[in-house]
């Protein structure tokens, strides 16, 4: 795969209209080992849920084969959500209350 800025959030949606867990996995190529998580049933709190699934990854720190194209983990929603708590007044008209 290629390195892309973000990750896509339609897992995260289809997991949570099915309530079906996620299940984090990582490679270490060099050690040839495979770190699985436990189950994270999604909340609906996609930041918050993206927070825990960015931790796993940072405790096991995978080292794939092709390590340089793993990108920032993060998704659409919270780029919104930041944008949006640091600059409020610049929402587009049809998203104000």
């Amino acid at each position: 795969r290629r390195k892309t800025k973000r990750w896509r959030s339609g897992f995260y949606h289809i997991a949570h209209k099915a309530n079906v867990p996620l299940v984090m996995a990582a490679i270490n190529y060099r050690r040839k080992r495979v770190t699985i998580s436990p189950p994270l049933y999604p909340s609906g709190d996609i930041v918050a849920d993206m927070q825990t699934i960015r931790t796993f990854y940072e405790e096991v720190n995978p080292l794939g084969r092709y390590h340089e194209n793993f990108g920032e983990i993060k998704v659409i929603e919270e780029v919104r959500a930041q944008r949006e708590q640091n600059h409020p007044e610049e929402q587009p008209v049809s998203e104000m209350p």
